[in-house]
């Protein structure tokens, strides 16, 4: 924007349609056989683009020269500066034309791009087409700074020229101070042609050494006299936090320092640390969009058979939950300077792109991101299909493995596979990217099915137990839960999944896709998707012991490990079904709080134990000074309750009973899961009504994560019942 004000006129031939053979191609231009003329120089690297973008698509280039012995059909695009501002549109495409009209070389270059993601490419036919009619007026941006974190594990082929050389690019480094020594880091920056800040992490893999960071930053602006210094505030409990904002407003540190990042794991929500940042320093967000466990924006109610499988780092495409967090940090409430995204891979490349998209355009809508996307990397001919795709695979996520949703998604990508050959197919990795997702949720999807059919059967044995003689009833579910579920078309499908990541790592390798992962979930493919296991173990206990009535107690326990006491309440926290735990209080809501500051989140631990049930492998918990709370009502007045509650190891917690009264004081959660029991004093409950409220000390750090419930029972005292 603070370049020199030109113009650019492109002006196109229109090409008869003969040859369009859908009813859709009436509304676009035909401009498959074009030539380019450039008046300047200057414009030389958007021409050299725009031509190697289409030999990359169709196979061949555009003629970089027009001249008289053209064709009379042939498209003219001819690209010139002018100092004439008198026109308003940047893009226009009339029927017989297409003028783009820009004000730098910079804009020119923005309206190219911007005119190719319109482009529509039928790889089958070798045509493309551009929409009619259609005008593109300047962009309004919702930030200034809007780019990505590229690991050295990306494929070279992802960037189009050295990054010295791209216009308008900000080059930043992520640079904890344990990289070098300063002496070091002066060799590296002399040698390095271009850089434009630096990014001290100060917390979640590096710390903020104040006077080393006075050291590089010197170093920095030796031979980069511009360059910016920037610092984060990650996993700081509340002391570190004052005194980070204490040293920030010091004389010697403002000198050298330029800004402060927002990334994951700060105690406190953006609005409230730009608050408490002094004003003259400018915030870049630092989102984590490539995690889906354990993370900045994990994904909503994300079902244990997705954990389990899926683990944290997957091919995640979740354009509507990326989408409303782009709106919600740019609404005007949380003033920032834009965004420099977390990210460990191309398995969150949608996302990357819709957080672009959306950052530089706030007239576009979601779902025209995502058509885009699919069309420009997929082809027109696959748009439909591929949107309906990526759009899918976002709600496979919701809730528990839904086969019948799950099958149509894969049988669309698939289809389209069906019409690849293999070249093509070993060409285009994000196809592959997102045919491995399909592929393994379908496998996934089809043994949760199965092995929870399995684990239902069992259960009804065990149900029988009192009729049938416990050992009888040991004996039926033993074989029912040994049961093997394997069949032709699970082989099948599994075996696709690893033949498809060996082409993925055949092509821009595993390491490109997910570098923490590079297996690509093919470890965790396999993890048990039900309690089979843990009641098979159980069941072994049980039929050591001699005496039939204890036997039966225990598979009682068993059988009945998620029913309601008699007269109480029960609520499964380890539970995405917000029908499973009635009482929890649900906080200000995930659309609105998606970094889950003031609303509860089930999550769990990645790896299985079958040692354990699975509703003590997951739980609801709360992040750093925010509570997990639970409200009852129409409680018997004259009634004593106890509570009886399942925590997770973790930090130490408090649980109190109606704002005031210490159910327990702070204290470490048992290290081995189990039921710990409090008895309420009668007081407590003699309104009919309760409020039970778990927080952590206040000022925690680190990630934040505590008060983990698995579950709670309210129930009278056994004294009250037999009464």
């Amino acid at each position: 924007n603070n370049m020199a004000t030109t113009q650019v006129v492109v002006v196109a031939l229109m090409l008869g349609l003969s040859q369009a053979r859908t009813s859709n191609l009436q509304d676009l231009l035909d401009v498959t056989h074009s030539c380019v003329t450039v008046s300047d120089d200057s414009l030389l690297n958007s021409v050299n683009f725009l031509t190697e973008i289409v030999r990359e698509k169709v196979g061949w280039e555009w003629g970089p020269w027009c001249s008289s012995k053209q064709h009379n059909n042939t498209i003219k695009i001819s690209l010139a500066l002018t100092g004439n501002l008198a026109k308003e549109q940047s893009v226009y495409l009339g029927d017989t034309s297409l003028n783009i009209v820009g004000y730098s070389v910079q804009d020119v270059d923005n309206f190219v791009k911007r005119t190719l993601r319109l482009m529509h490419v039928y790889s089958s036919t070798g045509h493309v087409y551009l929409p009619r009619n259609t005008t593109l007026s300047p962009a309004v941006a919702r930030w200034p700074l809007r780019g990505h974190q590229y690991t050295m594990a990306h494929h070279p082929s992802m960037f189009r020229s050295t990054l010295d050389k791209i216009g308008g690019m900000n080059v930043s480094f992520w640079w904890p101070l344990n990289t070098c020594t300063p002496d070091e880091a002066d060799e590296i920056f002399a040698a390095m042609p271009r850089i434009d800040s630096l990014f001290f992490p100060g917390g979640d893999g590096g710390t903020l050494v104040w006077s080393n960071i006075s050291l590089v930053s010197a170093a920095l602006r030796k031979h980069h006299k511009h360059a910016q210094v920037w610092v984060s505030a990650q996993e700081l409990d509340a002391s570190d936090m004052m005194e980070f904002v204490k040293n920030i407003s010091k004389e010697e540190i403002k000198a050298y320092l330029s800004g402060i990042v927002y990334g994951p794991h700060v105690r406190i929500s953006l609005l409230d640390f730009r608050r408490m940042i002094p004003s003259f320093y400018p915030i870049r967000q630092y989102p984590d969009i490539c995690h889906s466990l354990g993370a900045q924006y994990a994904i909503p109610k994300w079902h244990y058979a997705w954990v389990f499988s899926h683990e944290r780092q997957c091919i995640n495409p979740m354009p509507t939950l990326m989408a409303n967090i782009v709106k919600l940090r740019s609404n005007g409430s949380t003033p920032t300077i834009g965004v420099g995204a977390y990210s460990e891979g191309t398995n969150d490349d949608l996302n990357k792109v819709i957080w672009s998209a959306l950052a530089h355009d706030a007239t576009l809508e979601t779902s025209d991101v995502v058509r885009q996307y699919a069309r420009y990397f997929f082809g027109a001919e696959n748009e439909d299909e591929m949107y309906e795709v990526l759009r899918g695979l976002e709600k496979t996520f919701e809730g528990a493995p839904n086969v019948t949703h799950i099958s149509s998604v894969y049988n669309v990508i698939d289809g389209i596979k069906q019409r690849m050959n293999s070249t093509e197919l070993k060409r285009n990795w994000r196809f592959l990217m997102y045919l491995h997702r399909a592929t393994f949720d379908k496998y996934i999807a089809l043994r949760y099915s199965v092995e929870t059919k399995i684990q239902d059967e069992a259960m009804k044995i065990l149900v029988n137990a009192p009729k049938t003689g416990s050992e009888q009833a040991i004996s039926d579910a033993q074989k029912m839960l040994q049961k093997n579920y394997t069949t032709p078309t699970l082989s099948s499908l599994r075996q696709d999944v690893v033949d498809i990541v060996s082409m993925l790592n055949s092509t821009v390798g595993a390491e490109v896709i997910q570098s923490q992962d590079t297996y690509l979930n093919l470890n965790s493919i396999d993890t048990p998707l039900s309690d089979c296991i843990y009641i098979s173990n159980m069941l072994k206990n049980i039929s050591k012991m001699t005496n039939e009535k204890d036997r039966l107690e225990m598979i009682k326990k068993l059988v009945d490990a998620k029913v309601t006491p008699a007269e109480g309440f029960y609520d499964d926290l380890s539970s995405t079904n917000d029908k499973d735990h009635p009482h929890l209080e649900g906080g200000e809501g995930q659309v609105a709080d998606p970094a889950y500051y003031h609303t509860p989140l089930q999550a769990q631990h990645a790896s299985f134990n079958d040692k354990l049930p699975l509703s003590w492998q997951r739980y609801t918990e709360s992040f750093y000074d925010n509570s997990v709370s639970m409200e009852y009502t129409g409680l018997s007045k004259s009634m004593q309750y106890e509570v009886e509650i399942v925590y997770q190891p973790g930090p130490v917690t408090r649980l109190v009973a109606n704002g005031d009264y210490i159910v327990h004081d702070y204290q470490a959660p048992p290290q081995d899961i189990q039921y710990s029991v409090y008895t309420l004093p009668l007081k407590v409950t003699e309104n009919g009504t309760l409020e039970l409220s778990c927080n952590a000390q206040p000022g925690l750090g680190g990630s934040g994560r505590t008060c983990q419930i698995s579950e709670i029972r309210l129930r009278p005292t056994k004294s009250q019942v037999s009464r």
